[in-house]
């Protein structure tokens, strides 16, 4: 399996799971049409963020009522501060993804965050806010491995 694609199978359970608003930090090959075509027949909102242009601008033709794309220069101006049924991290720098997420815990019920082994830890620092949560499941079955985190829901059932 392609190593930028091992999050789909939490980002499809999540989903699943899941009825609001949509959060992505940091637009794929990947994420971004399985995001945009699933919230759009879920008739949810989706929004997504990315700090390099040239991506954003491949993607825009995504951009519609329903689903924002926006270019963002400094990840502290995004406006992720509300409620989130989901959020997907994904983004660069390797450090802001471990930052965001932390500033998710009380925002979005589920933070789904791509590359989180422990060997690369030094590179996203997700290992800095792994406390903040009060759940965590960690996906290893593909590698990159995926991490889902929550203060609203036991996340027990995740590998059913």
């Amino acid at each position: 399996m392609y190593k930028h694609s091992t999050h789909m199978p939490m980002l499809l359970k999540v989903l699943r799971m899941t009825s609001g608003s949509v959060l992505e930090l940091g637009v794929g090959w990947f994420s971004t049409p399985v995001l945009h075509y699933t919230c759009m027949e879920m008739n949810r909102f989706l929004m997504s963020y990315d700090n390099d242009q040239r991506f954003v601008g491949k993607f825009k033709a995504f951009s519609n009522d329903m689903h924002k794309m926006e270019f963002i220069e400094d990840w502290d101006k995004a406006d992720i501060l509300k409620p989130w049924s989901m959020a997907f991290i994904d983004h660069a720098p390797g450090p802001r993804r471990g930052m965001d997420a932390g500033r998710l815990s009380q925002h979005a019920e589920y933070v789904v965050c791509h590359d989180s082994e422990q060997k690369h830890d030094y590179v996203y620092e997700y290992g800095k806010i792994y406390a903040l949560f009060k759940y965590r499941w960690d996906y290893t079955k593909l590698w990159p491995h995926t991490v889902v985190l929550s203060n609203f829901h036991d996340l027990k059932g995740m590998g059913e």
